[in-house]
């Protein structure tokens, strides 16, 4: 049975790295994003003001986190990356340039539902049906 450790430090998550490198089991990153499936949920004056260049900003603070987030991991670790965009842009597209800035496509793999945790998997059962699960180049859009 694991003990979990969190820890709390409100350091800058684009350079925490520098200080923990190598150091974590596991990383999730729930990445701040532009909300396209929201937007297009809710629509009205959200979807009216929407622009490309919103999408283009969060990628780029989007690739720092998740670079960082590579870069803290130790070797066999887990990193989970989270967004509630649907935009290949902010998901896709910045988790190729991650890995390849990092570590290299063959050092970073996309697990298989199959392969994460135990409490992770029945937690994908029990709260995403199959039917809302799409499987994307280097990852999972899963739509509650």
């Amino acid at each position: 049975r694991h003990r979990a450790r969190v820890s709390v430090t409100r350091l800058d998550a684009t350079r925490w790295q520098e200080r923990d490198a190598l150091s974590y089991d596991r990383v999730l990153v729930d990445a701040p994003c532009s909300s396209e499936r929201h937007v297009l949920q809710k629509g009205g004056e959200q979807l009216r003001t929407w622009n490309l260049n919103t999408s283009r900003a969060n990628a780029a603070r989007q690739l720092q986190l998740l670079k960082c987030a590579l870069k803290a991991v130790k070797p066999g670790g887990l990193v989970v990356y989270s967004t509630c965009s649907i935009s290949k842009l902010e998901n896709d597209d910045v988790v190729r340039k991650a890995m390849a800035a990092v570590k290299g496509e063959e050092a970073c793999r996309v697990v298989a539902p199959r392969e994460l945790p135990g409490w992770l998997q029945a937690y994908m059962r029990s709260s995403l049906p199959g039917a809302w699960r799409e499987r994307t180049r280097y990852g999972w859009w899963c739509l509650p």
